[in-house]
């Protein structure tokens, strides 16, 4: 499908230059800059030159979650295993483990997603289709040296796949409490890890999974999750007792043509205003401003973003947000607007995303062809 639009577009474009050529052989050189003044004008909001690109290798591999860390970037490389780099060195992608050669799909098989706790550095990490008796939880107390199983209270006897970890997340303000998304269930743990319970789900059910659990830095109440239900259908949850308890949400029409199957793939939690929820989705970005009571929408098809994979909004001005999907995409008003960025490679779509806010800098890994992770200064 996006082949035969890239087709239709180039197509179009053509027909627009080769009209402009007999126009401009017919009637003189100022009408070239009126042209060119034109096209700029109609172009404004694709940014492509003042932003400049910097790979930092990591070709071939698929990349669904990019974490920072005291200086160091995390990539989960899916059955590739997890990698880390050093920033501001050279560019030398450090292994940690749990590579699979036996996984010959992509995601949401392998190594997934990462969490690491504020005070104790301790590393999280989940795993989707393990080889591994038990849950794909795992944790690390020394930097990634040795791992342990950490899936005490996680049942192990549910619904195929429903033990893969599709998502992890703390409390920024309760270092203890951490919880994680599985294929069709939520668990809780307060003791750091240590231990879990069930708080939201059915063992038995089947379902996609839970892509994403954001905490509001400025109410660790109240807390999201979101996903994807067996029957294709995207679903979002709210706690407002710091995860004890779930409501369930659907964050549904108008969903336009991407309605029959979607899911909930990140959250965005407004620090600054009560109430204010982004959802990247499948070709659309939702937005409630009344805690998921209305939604609208913010970002679409019609903005050729085909698929929202990451969200991220800036903890200090949240009227500022970037999204990756086709492009990258930014706004400074809440989503009133977007500017967009042309990716390194425009055959390629961003997925994984990672900012550094205070140095306004953002990672990005890319799709095919060839894959990679990215630097841009914005």
């Amino acid at each position: 499908m996006d082949f035969f639009r890239r087709w239709k577009a180039v197509s179009k474009m053509q027909s627009l230059v080769n009209k402009q050529k007999r126009w401009i052989t017919g009637l003189g050189l100022p009408l070239l800059f009126v042209l060119l003044i034109t096209n700029c004008q109609d172009n404004d909001s694709i940014d492509n030159d003042l932003h400049k690109w910097q790979s930092l290798g990591f070709e071939g591999k698929l990349v669904p979650e990019l974490v920072l860390s005291d200086n160091y970037l995390y990539a989960c490389a899916g059955k590739d295993g997890l990698f880390r780099i050093k920033l501001n060195g050279l560019i030398k992608w450090e292994y940690l483990g749990f590579a699979d050669s036996t996984l010959f799909r992509e995601l949401p098989y392998g190594v997934t997603s990462l969490f690491i706790e504020g005070s104790t550095k301790t590393i999280f990490l989940g795993i989707g289709s393990h080889k591994t008796s038990g849950t794909g939880l795992f944790r690390s107390e020394d930097n990634g040296e040795t791992w342990m199983s950490s899936d005490s209270g996680i049942s192990t006897e549910q619904y195929p796949r429903s033990t893969d970890i599709s998502s992890i997340n703390g409390s920024s303000s309760k270092e203890d409490r951490i919880l994680v998304g599985l294929t069709t269930t939520v668990y809780l743990s307060i003791d750091g890890g240590l231990s879990w319970n069930l708080v939201w789900g059915n063992r038995d059910a089947g379902g996609l999974g839970i892509n994403a659990i954001r905490f509001n830095s400025a109410a660790p109440n109240n807390i999201w999750a979101g996903g994807e239900t067996g029957r294709f259908a995207p679903i979002a949850l709210r706690s407002t007792n710091s995860g004890e308890t779930w409501e369930l949400i659907y964050p549904l029409p108008p969903l336009g043509p991407y309605g029959v199957d979607n899911a909930v793939y990140d959250i965005a939690v407004d620090p600054a205003i009560n109430g204010t929820i982004y959802l990247g989705m499948l070709g659309l970005i939702m937005k409630t401003t009344d805690a998921g009571k209305t939604w609208h929408r913010v970002l679409g098809w019609e903005d050729t973003i085909h698929r929202n994979w990451r969200l991220a909004i800036n903890p200090n001005n949240s009227q500022e947000l970037l999204a990756t999907g086709s492009r990258l995409y930014r706004t400074t008003d809440g989503g009133q607007s977007w500017q967009k960025i042309l990716p390194p490679d425009e055959r390629i779509a961003l997925y994984a995303l990672a900012v550094d806010w205070g140095k306004r800098v953002l990672y990005a890994s890319a799709s095919s062809p060839g894959n990679g992770i990215y630097k841009l200064t914005f």
